[in-house]
């Protein structure tokens, strides 16, 4: 019965994305993507009903648009030679071509949704509309967390679906979207959408403290740090923190900051030292294969020969530094350096812009929360994740949005 009132609901978007355009459909794929219903709505695991909405997506945007725009920017060539990258290592992959081959074909498909997301957020109204159904997605995710954090599932192991399974890989998305409330509250003007927006925001940093993720803590304090540089109101900024902290950790348990205070002794934790370890030995095949490194996902399954059982590298950078070589690395390191400066100028360009503080809003939030993703990334495999690159069609679309206000002075 859930099943059938969710295909109701998936004909329902289809046929208004038709008519209005496809970011519908698309606010309904972000949602699957976050809240993984296959799991949580009618517990089916390896359901895909994913890949029929994304060649539904293709279609209606290709009937909108009249293309899916491929080559008009850096940030979609990029991608495609890390795509390239990811094909021409798993020719040479260590172990298994076939499993190699697994990974790059996850991220064709994150490449495909890229350049399909990439054409449609042509506006302000559509990347307003994607950036809210990303935070509703989040919000209901952190919701759900929270109650399992009550039910006495510490540290939210095992819940969350598709690529935000457990505590860390669950916090980045709460970092990631964590932004997105704090900006969609300041700019908008008055009204229920801004207590809306604090409210997403407080569900979301209250599921962070739910993940314990140590990662998710030290995004947490480079967000404090940058919204204090950056904000005009330091001193009511600095009084609201400090009211906020004081009200609020009581309600903190215990084992949240004995955990955090793991980060300062790393040496005498088990989980830090073992992932030093993993990263000693990826960076060592990485040097014997220092090119093309050993091919995707190949480092799991090389690992049981080093370390004694199946690991991952727990670290993006070293992820594809040892499994994509040189080539993978520097393309990757380009894509998030270009993003940030792209974006930086964009908040820059915007910020006293007439009428434009709505996109100085949508610059800011995607610059920040790849901020937090990418500490994230220091110890957590992302490589694949789709929602790391979500800032840079982002960044893609506010730069054709800044070249019309251009043409417009």
């Amino acid at each position: 019965m859930r099943l059938m009132i969710f295909f109701g609901l998936c004909t329902l978007v289809i046929v208004k994305a038709f008519r209005s355009g496809p970011i519908y459909l698309v606010q309904l794929l972000t949602f699957m993507y976050f809240v993984y219903p296959e799991k949580y709505i009618w517990g089916i695991e390896n359901y895909r009903m994913v890949l029929v909405l994304n060649l539904v997506l293709i279609f209606i945007t290709w009937y909108h648009h009249g293309r899916i725009d491929i080559f008009s920017d850096i940030f979609s060539k990029l991608i495609l030679l890390l795509l390239f990258s990811f094909f021409i290592s798993s020719q040479f992959a260590l172990v298994s071509t076939a499993y190699a081959m697994e990974k790059t074909q996850l991220f064709l498909k994150l490449t495909i949704y890229f350049l399909t997301l990439k054409t449609l957020l042509s506006d302000a109204r559509t990347v307003r509309l994607f950036y809210q159904a990303c935070l509703f997605s989040i919000t209901l995710l952190a919701a759900w967390g929270i109650q399992q954090y009550a039910l006495g599932n510490v540290r939210l192991e095992g819940f969350g679906g598709g690529q935000l399974v457990g505590s860390n890989q669950l916090a980045s998305g709460l970092v990631w979207a964590l932004p997105i409330g704090y900006f969609l509250m300041e700019s908008a003007q008055g009204g229920w959408k801004k207590y809306l927006y604090l409210f997403s925001s407080g569900i979301i940093f209250v599921g962070i403290i739910c993940t314990e993720s140590r990662q998710a803590f030290l995004a947490i304090l480079l967000y404090g740090v940058y919204i204090f540089m950056t904000s005009k109101r330091k001193i009511y900024f600095s009084v609201v923190l400090l009211l906020t902290f004081s009200l609020g950790i009581g309600f903190v348990p215990d084992s949240y900051w004995d955990r955090m205070k793991t980060i300062q002794n790393y040496e005498e934790d088990a989980s830090a030292t073992g992932r030093f370890e993993i990263w000693t030995q990826a960076v060592e095949l990485w040097k014997e294969n220092p090119f093309l490194g050993i091919g995707p996902g190949n480092f799991k399954k090389i690992s049981p020969e080093y370390l004694g059982r199946e690991r991952v590298t727990h670290n993006t950078y070293i992820q594809i530094l040892s499994e994509q070589g040189l080539f993978g690395f520097i393309i990757f390191y380009l894509i998030m350096s270009l993003t940030i400066i792209s974006l930086g100028r964009l908040v820059k360009f915007f910020r006293y812009h007439d009428q434009a503080s709505e996109i100085y809003s949508y610059a800011s939030m995607a610059r920040m929360g790849l901020f937090g993703v990418l500490i994230c990334c220091l110890f957590q495999n992302k490589a694949n994740h789709e929602f790391l690159y979500f800032s840079c069609a982002v960044a893609a679309s506010l730069n054709r949005i800044k070249y019309q206000y251009q043409l417009t002075d």
